[in-house]
């Protein structure tokens, strides 16, 4: 497990579950979809866990148990 957990990993996170989607947050940040994404994949390696569920063919954010623990943070 990566330990490191950085700044931008968590702004992408915050700025996802407020504006609910990687489209909306890549706006807000003014960065591209992709980076948001590989923000949140190296956040969730960096915490050995999933921060939301992911359903095929939906584009509903839903944070698991992990990701509303680290939210209030």
């Amino acid at each position: 497990m990566d330990s490191s957990v950085e700044v931008r990993q968590l702004r992408a996170f915050v700025t996802l579950v407020q504006q609910g989607s990687v489209t909306a947050a890549a706006q807000s940040l003014g960065m591209a979809q992709s980076t948001i994404s590989e923000a949140l994949s190296s956040l969730e390696r960096a915490m050995g866990t999933s921060l939301f569920l992911r359903r095929r063919g939906s584009h509903e954010l839903v944070l698991t148990d992990a990701g509303n623990a680290l939210l209030p943070h």
